[in-house]
């Protein structure tokens, strides 16, 4: 490999962090080889638009020259191990994850392989099939599956680890001693660093959905006080055309009483005209007989 294969840029004099760690994208080591191609040819050529600003471009970032590196290391173990032992580069990490130590649930080997539990399940279910893998029922749990490997998982895993500690001893190799020593203490650093960016974001995400949680309850509450005011104004509505209701039904009632007041007046007049009429006719007549 050329040392131009990954130009990283050389941060100035009293400027932190521009070999930055920023997410470089792409797929994570632990997944499939296909594309290690693909990465180096995207690391060649210049700098693009990207650089314009005087920024570091994306194949200039440390976390991206790490991948290219990992990706091109497990291009290499992948090619090796699907020839020796025909298996794939998941299926080889996931055995030497199991040859390496105790019985393990599927929950905890997927967290030391970097895959998702659905991944995972893949994985070993093919290995199941082959025989290679073993279930268990969990003592401490009966719910619970711990998975080991079978005589001929750890056959094939005895093969698998002496070809990686091969691969480890030939890259060890293009290192002097000063240079191993170095690596190890600049993958500490750097792992430590990771996991505080890490322990930051967690952070910073609860604090976010801390706030968001203390709006959506500021939200409800003025909501709940909105639903209030209406239903107070819904029942000061119903009040008010209940009045308005009482009202209508005792103007209607002095309308009755008044339209029989005048009823009873007009039949009081009739019958008090017609006495005085035949009382006048009847004086008309005494008269009338006097005269006579």
């Amino acid at each position: 490999m050329k040392r131009n294969d990954f130009p990283m840029k050389t941060p100035a004099a009293g400027h932190r962090g521009a070999a930055r760690l920023d997410g470089g994208g792409g797929r994570s080591p632990g997944e499939s080889s296909r594309g290690g191609s693909e990465n180096s040819s995207e690391n060649g050529g210049g700098r693009g638009a990207e650089g314009a600003a005087g920024g570091a471009t994306i194949r200039e970032l440390l976390s991206f020259r790490l991948h290219v590196v990992a990706n091109l290391l497990s291009r290499g173990a992948a090619l090796r191990y699907k020839r020796e032992f025909g298996v794939s580069l998941m299926e080889w990490r996931t055995l030497a994850l199991l040859g390496g130590g105790a019985p393990m649930s599927l929950n905890e080997l997927a967290k030391l392989a970097g895959l998702d539990k659905s991944q995972m399940s893949r994985v070993v279910a093919g290995l199941t099939a082959r025989s290679l893998i073993l279930r268990a029922v969990d003592e401490s749990d009966a719910r619970g599956v711990q998975l080991s490997l079978s005589a001929a998982g750890r056959k094939i895993y005895a093969g698998l680890i002496e070809a990686a500690n091969q691969r480890n001893d030939a890259f060890l190799a293009a290192l002097n001693q000063d240079e191993q020593r170095m690596l190890v203490s600049v993958f500490d650093k750097l792992a430590g660093a990771a996991r505080e960016f890490i322990h930051a974001e967690h952070a910073a995400g609860k604090a976010a959905a801390g706030r968001a949680g203390a709006a959506a309850v500021r939200a409800g509450t003025a909501a709940v006080r909105a639903g209030t005011a209406t239903v107070r104004a819904g029942t000061a509505a119903e009040r008010v055309g209940g009045a308005f209701k009482r009202m209508g039904g005792a103007i209607k009632n002095t309308q009755v009483r008044a339209k029989a007041g005048a009823a009873g007046k007009s039949t009081g007049g009739t019958r008090t005209g017609g006495s005085r009429t035949d009382s006048t006719s009847a004086g008309s007549g005494k008269t009338r007989r006097s005269g006579s």
